[in-house]
This record gives structure tokens, sequence and C-alpha cells, in this order.
């Protein structure tokens, strides 16, 4: 809880006299209302702390889910303590991040766990469906993605596991 912010830490030894402290620091990527405020997670659910509006900004908003009890440096609790969400939501974002869509996704919708959703760079609504195959289904948005042109606007359905579709609006 001290240092939310720090996801691993690895400690050698180096002979004959030296120890080498090798820190990863994770990174804010989105952000659960509880109430009236605002919490930071990273992409394993960790609670990281409180979201300034100036944060919000940067980060993606998750819709849909009624988060338990937050502590800080702790993983994501819902309220009816769902952990398959938690790990749904923890896979989701953290396909988003590898992949480098963060900057482009504008929320993120868990309201239906079977019909999750998001929105991307204010063209298109991207239907995840359930959570099986979402490495696959991430895959297939790249792929589809690469393949529309600049005036498309729509709903790229990746919901069937096996094929994207793309339904212009």
């Amino acid at each position: 809880a001290k240092l939310p912010y720090v996801e691993q830490v690895s400690v050698e030894r180096s002979l004959p006299n030296k120890v080498v402290i090798t820190v990863v620091e994770c990174k804010a990527l989105a952000y659960i209302e509880l109430g009236e405020e605002a919490w930071t997670i990273d992409h394993n659910c960790k609670i990281l702390g409180k979201a300034t509006e100036e944060e919000k900004g940067d980060l993606i908003p998750i819709v849909g889910v009624r988060p338990g009890t937050l502590m800080i440096g702790e993983r994501l609790l819902t309220e009816d303590g769902d952990d398959t969400l938690v790990g749904y939501i923890a896979t989701v974002l953290y396909q988003i991040q590898e992949r480098g869509l963060a900057s482009g996704v504008k929320k993120l919708d868990f309201t239906d766990p079977n019909h999750i959703s998001f929105y991307y760079t204010d063209k298109y609504t991207v239907e995840l469906g359930d959570a099986g195959k979402c490495e696959y289904k991430f895959g297939m948005l790249l792929s589809a993605l690469a393949q529309l042109k600049v005036g498309d606007v729509g709903v790229i359905d990746l919901s069937s596991g096996s094929s994207a579709r793309f339904r212009p609006n």
C-alpha cells in the first residue's frame, strides 16, 4: 500500500560485493468510479490511488462495474466478489496496453459481462462479446483496423471469436 506503483522488484547478488536491485514500475491505465471518487488501476487491476480530474483525461474509464471496498496496492474487488469479471477486465486492459491501443480507447463497458464493448478513437465501437479468446480477438481487431479506410465509422464485431465483422454507421 505504501508503494502501489511498484509492480515487481528483484534483488540479485553480484559477486564479489555488489547487490543489484531492479524495480519495475506499473502505470495507471484506467480508472473506475466509486461514488464521487475515481480510482486509478493498472493492467492487472491493482488499485493505485485516487485519480485527479487531470489524470482522468489520460486514462480509460471503466463503466458497468460496481466496485467493493478499494484498497490501494490491492487488486480490484467488485461489490459481489466476482473475481472472474476482474480477471476479464485485467485481460482486456493487458491486451489494450500490450498492443498499443490505450491512447485510442475512450471507454470500456462491462455492463453486461457477455457483451463487453469499448469505444476506439471516436470512430469505432468494438464489441468483444464474452471473455473467451480475448487475445485472439485483439489480434483480429488489429487486422480489421489495418483494413479499414480513413472515413470508415461503425461497429467492429469480434464477439463470435472466429471472425471480425464491420458494420458501418
